[in-house]
């Protein structure tokens, strides 16, 4: 089941997220770059370094957020698509359920 996080409009309020793989923490030490798709707006740590932090955070797992001043979308829910990065995968893995549904919904608030 995915988890809803809010995201403000204009403002640098922080959101995090916890990453879960199979109920436990990710290990995200090995990750190089996570993009994350929102209808039309795509965030990569690669083009936005400050919009997605898994290094600073001290929980296993946890990635922080900083979408406010990137998003110029409707206030609604979203479906937010990840992708995680690292040496082994450098194409990419889809974050997703077991059914393929995404794991974050963002709700846009202005």
């Amino acid at each position: 089941m995915a988890v809803t996080k809010t995201v403000f409009i204009g403002v640098d309020n922080l959101t995090k997220i916890r990453l879960l793989t199979l109920g436990v923490p990710a290990d995200l030490s090995e990750v190089t770059r996570i993009v994350i798709v929102v209808d039309t707006i795509t965030v990569d740590s690669d083009i936005n370094p400050s919009a997605i932090d898994w290094t600073t955070p001290t929980e296993i797992g946890e990635v922080w957020l900083k979408f406010g001043l990137l998003f110029s979308v409707a206030a609604s829910a979203q479906e937010a698509r990840i992708t995680i990065y690292d040496v082994a995968n450098p194409n990419g893995i889809r974050w997703e359920d077991d059914c393929g549904n995404p794991e974050l919904l963002i709700e846009v608030c202005l």
